[in-house]
């Protein structure tokens, strides 16, 4: 097995808890999820989101979208968090403590984030196109999808949605 994120001979599969969550998403989710899989490991984290969840992550300002518009709240969700893996291990989320405690970026992470990002994109864009998924995809580390990935005040960087509108 690779120590790499990049897994070339495809033994990753996914745990019970990826597959329940997997169960209340959009078909088109479950593909890109299944196809990015195949090439780097990930555990999905979270689908659908009740009423009690989606009000505790705006309360907490994990979210910004109240029930019932989150698009974690529909059935089957359009939305799904995928959290990549690097040697078997989940690789954080772009933070670490120093010295004094404070936090402060962990830039191995975040090269890895951006670099799972990437792969999500094409994947999604070479199933878009192939016909296999019907809608395209919006990443929560660049909500508008321009590439300026500092312009945003919530980096949700788990967090994959369909574009519902075309």
């Amino acid at each position: 097995m690779s120590k790499g994120p990049i897994n070339i001979d495809q033994s990753n599969v996914f745990s019970a808890h990826s597959l329940r969550e997997l169960a209340t998403v959009h078909p088109d989710l479950r593909a890109l999820a299944g196809a990015v899989l195949s090439i780097w490991d990930l555990k999905v984290s979270e689908g659908h989101r009740p009423q009690h969840e989606q009000d505790l992550h705006v309360l907490e300002g994990r979210s910004f979208t109240p029930w019932p518009v989150g698009t974690h709240n529909s059935r089957p969700s359009d939305a799904v968090h995928f959290l990549p893996f690097v040697g078997g291990k989940f690789i954080g989320w772009g933070v670490k403590k120093d010295f004094a405690g404070d936090d402060v970026p962990d830039y191995e992470a975040m090269y890895h984030w951006y670099a799972f990002a990437g792969l999500v994109i094409a994947t999604a864009a070479a199933l878009h196109v192939s016909g296999v998924m019907e809608s395209r995809v919006i990443w929560g580390g660049d909500w508008d999808g321009d590439w300026n990935f500092k312009e945003h005040k919530l980096r949700d960087l788990a967090h994959w949605e369909r574009v519902r509108h075309g």
